[in-house]
């Protein structure tokens, strides 16, 4: 035995790894197959069949939500949109706060769509309440399309879009996340907030 395992241990192995590279698809969601032939006798052959491509919506909302969680859970915050986080509460019982939080996002540097005359982007709101010890606690998203005409849009430029999100919550110290994303370029703004309620 000792003699089979010290030849199988001498024995050289040589592996090859191929890597290809092709145009981008289109995100049709349909099925491509992969073929390879050898021409070399004596190796054998393990390889992926064939491939999905995406489809652009799911592509898009994968993107959107990597996106958002990322700037959720990194350090500090992110600037490419510049966003403000206020908030003010009353009490309900003697257990629990209504807390209303509001995201302000600037938006005078972000790309619109034009489409039939009008001024399109969606804009992602996202609001995340975490305990001292960065346990989650409670959050809301919130997504808003829109289609401004030029006035409309020219007003929204000048004072900023801006979302609410009540949450209820006990007594106690916050750390507050927001997150802004808009869809056009992928651009993002982010904002952390110590709260302390009452």
């Amino acid at each position: 035995m000792y003699r089979g395992l010290k030849d199988v241990a001498h024995r050289q192995f040589y592996y090859y790894v191929m890597t290809y590279a092709m145009p981008a698809p289109k995100k049709d969601g349909d099925y491509h197959d992969i073929k390879l032939e050898l021409t070399r006798p004596g190796l054998e052959l393990s390889y992926r069949k064939g491939y999905y491509t995406p489809k652009e919506e799911l592509a898009f909302e994968n993107s959107r939500k990597e996106d958002v969680m990322s700037a959720l859970v990194g350090p500090g915050n992110m600037s490419e949109i510049p966003v403000n986080l206020s908030y003010n509460y009353f009490q309900e019982d003697d257990t629990t706060y209504s807390v209303s939080f509001i995201t302000k996002a600037d938006i005078r540097k972000l790309r619109f769509g034009k489409e039939n005359g009008r001024r399109t982007n969606q804009i992602s709101f996202v609001l995340v309440a975490f305990d001292e010890s960065d346990r989650y606690i409670s959050g809301l998203e919130k997504s808003v399309e829109f289609q401004l005409m030029e006035n409309s849009f020219a007003d929204v430029q000048k004072h900023g879009i801006t979302s609410k999100v009540d949450l209820r919550l006990p007594p106690g110290r916050y750390k507050l996340k927001a997150v802004v994303r808009e869809n056009i370029q992928g651009k993002i703004g982010s904002i952390n907030k110590s709260v302390e309620i009452p």
